[in-house]
């Protein structure tokens, strides 16, 4: 199971950031300058624009927090391997006291389904608040340059991949 926060950057690109406190990181240059997108000036048109509505209070739909905090029971989402590993990652920054770690977990687990683990429990925010968003595009000429190969090796992988965005709702 990977680190649900990790504490240092990994992989070969590790290099290319610089650690400004513990536990932050920052990278410089992200991308060639020749991959730069300029923005192009306008006006944005009110159909584009993201409308945030509260239809409800949010508070009043908190679950209440009972004192005292009752023991750990894993849920659907939040399981004790889950925990055990988020509570040894909090002991060994020691930021919170034991206190405060247990009303986390209470907290968590109240809340379990607003967290996604993998890709299979990603949702979408609910559309009495956000509207789905559309992005305004420029018309531009297309280039007119070869598509890549997919070698014939990684066809199936991809094809895999790509069938998960479109189930995940990612992608169209």
């Amino acid at each position: 199971m990977r680190p649900y926060f990790p504490l240092q950057p990994r992989g070969e690109l590790h290099e290319k950031y610089e650690e400004q406190q513990p536990g932050v990181y920052v990278s410089t240059k992200y991308k060639p300058v020749d991959q730069k997108i300029n923005p192009v000036l306008g006006i944005i048109p009110d159909d584009f624009k993201i409308v945030r509505r509260i239809p409800e209070d949010p508070l009043l739909t908190l679950p209440p927090i009972q004192h005292p905090l009752p023991e750990f029971s894993p849920g659907v989402r939040l399981t004790q391997e889950r925990w055990d590993k988020i509570e040894a990652d909090l002991l060994k920054i020691g930021f919170l006291l034991p206190e405060e770690i247990k009303l986390f977990q209470h907290v968590l687990k109240n809340n379990e389904k607003g967290i996604a683990w993998d890709d299979s429990e990603k949702g979408q925010f609910r559309t009495d608040y956000f509207e789905p968003v559309k992005f305004p595009t420029v018309p531009h000429v297309p280039w007119v340059e070869k598509n890549y190969r997919i070698p014939p090796g990684m066809h199936e992988q991809l094809v895999k991949e790509l069938q998960r965005k479109l189930d995940m709702g990612v992608i169209e």
